[in-house]
């Protein structure tokens, strides 16, 4: 035994979304968030939700209505029901659509009035709602957080530049400017003991006074002899 499912739900959207939204194999695929294959011929194959859903479309009029073969993939063999959307434009720019499903299987049919609800209207009508909303700007922070962050790269490379010229040349030039002094000293050094010894030797010469002493006392007794001829006058 089957039975019938009729729906009418009105969306913020003129017929020609909502037909692109439904045939379009991208579009469905994107308010659905899984994967959809849909022929827009008659006769011509689709499927949706990856292959659970599956089967044929019959007759197309664009933007006015959709009529298709359609089955589960949970269904017994054999069974088919008949879907149609009839979409009519609505005041404020919106569309009606009247939803007729024949030929479902009783067992299955409360599951599937549900799942029209929770996997076609309410999404299509949240993916409505999100392309009207006013995009917010982006790009202002991001040119903000761009300069941040080049401003705290340049920093450090031009300091680390500085400081490894300065330190690295300065340090070795001083540090060999001493070791030149350092072996300027050590040469001076044998020199001042040069001259030591030199002082050593004129005081040498200076021992040579003790010979004037000696002449002078070998001189003093000629006078003695002069001394002894005055008693022969």
């Amino acid at each position: 035994m089957s039975t019938s499912i009729r729906q009418t739900v009105t969306l913020a959207a003129r017929p020609s979304v909502i037909f692109e939204t439904l045939m379009d194999s991208k579009k469905h695929a994107a308010f659905t968030r899984a994967p959809a294959k849909i022929s827009r011929k008659p006769g011509g194959a689709f499927s949706a939700y990856g292959k659970y859903i599956s089967g044929f479309n019959i007759a197309i009029v664009t933007n006015k209505s959709i009529v298709q073969a359609w089955r589960a993939a949970t269904w017994p063999k054999g069974d088919w029901s008949v879907v149609t959307y009839t979409l009519k434009s609505a005041p404020g720019g919106k569309t009606k659509i009247t939803f007729e499903q024949h030929g479902v299987p009783k067992k299955v049919a409360k599951e599937v009035a549900a799942g029209w609800v929770a996997a076609y209207w309410e999404p299509l009508e949240a993916m409505i709602k999100a392309a009207k909303a006013p995009a917010r700007p982006k790009a202002k922070p991001k040119k903000a957080a761009t300069k941040k962050k080049t401003r705290a790269k340049a920093k450090p490379k031009k300091a680390g530049v500085k400081k490894r010229v300065t330190k690295a040349r300065a340090k070795p030039k001083k540090a060999a400017a001493k070791k030149k002094t350092a072996k300027k000293k050590v040469k001076a050094r044998p020199r001042k003991a040069a001259i030591k010894k030199k002082r050593a030797t004129t005081k040498v010469k200076v021992k040579a006074k003790p010979k004037k002493a000696a002449a002078r006392k070998k001189a003093a007794p000629k006078k003695k002899t002069t001394a002894k001829a005055k008693p022969k006058k």
